[in-house]
């Protein structure tokens, strides 16, 4: 009897044990699974932000990797005449005068220089470094729709005595290039020391501007821009529009300097 007795209490606290114990299993089961599933979840989905930001970058890609600027080289002889379109190749005489005219497509950065006949280079554009230009108007940054007169408006360049070869680049870019514009006060400075050693170091960086810069496509358009100047050098000039893929944009004209 007494045996029976002790079996049947082993039995009852082995019945209410077991639940408790089932049932607590399971909760922490249930608490331990459920978090880390969501978790997980949320880990696979793609991030919100990831998307704008290749957007954001895609949209810069696209704003800085076309260069696309109205421009124009005009010349007048000497001897009077109307002025005509300076093509490249074209030939001048000392005492000609000549000028140049650009219209940017969008907000950016234009640099003008030219090497003369000994290839000694000079900024012609922003025209803060020598007398005579209009100094006011003609610095970077260039805005959009607005044409630029270079010397200025009613101003123009006279070519000197020194016969040879001369060559002209225009330079355009989206962004300030800070490098490039410590190079050109550098060589004006050198310049004006007669550091020629100098001189030439300042001139080498600048042709490597020039030299990887990406060479635009130039068409001639009917519907370039060409405003008139109060000196009357693009009456009856042509446009041209020059179109670039890169942020770094160059076009060159190279004329022929005679007597």
């Amino acid at each position: 009897m007494k045996n029976r007795l002790t079996k049947l209490i082993g039995l009852l606290l082995l019945a209410m044990i077991l639940p408790g114990c089932l049932s607590t299993d399971h909760k922490v089961v249930d608490k331990g699974v459920e978090p880390y599933t969501a978790l997980d979840f949320k880990v696979q989905q793609p991030p919100q932000a990831t998307k704008i930001d290749l957007a954001i970058k895609t949209t810069t890609l696209e704003r800085s990797s076309k260069i696309e600027m109205d421009f124009s080289y005009s010349y007048r002889p000497k001897n009077g005449g109307p002025s005509r379109s300076l093509q490249n190749g074209e030939k001048l005489h000392s005492g000609d005068s000549y000028k140049i005219q650009f219209t940017p497509k969008k907000s950016g950065y234009v640099y003008i220089y030219q090497y003369d006949s000994n290839q000694n280079v000079f900024k012609l554009f922003p025209t803060t470094d020598f007398s005579g230009a209009d100094n006011q108007n003609n610095d970077n940054p260039v805005q959009a729709g607005r044409t630029y007169f270079v010397p200025g408006e009613g101003r123009s360049f006279v070519i000197d005595q020194q016969v040879g070869t001369e060559t002209i680049h225009i330079l355009a870019f989206d962004r300030r290039n800070s490098e490039l514009e410590s190079i050109s006060r550098a060589l004006l400075q050198f310049r004006q020391q007669d550091n020629q050693p100098q001189v030439q170091v300042a001139q080498k960086n600048l042709s490597g501007y020039i030299d990887k810069g990406v060479q635009g496509q130039v068409r001639f358009d009917s519907k370039a821009v060409v405003k008139p100047d109060t000196e009357g050098f693009f009456k009856n000039i042509q446009g041209r529009r020059l179109e670039c893929e890169g942020s770094n944009c160059v076009n060159s004209i190279r004329f022929e300097h005679l007597r």
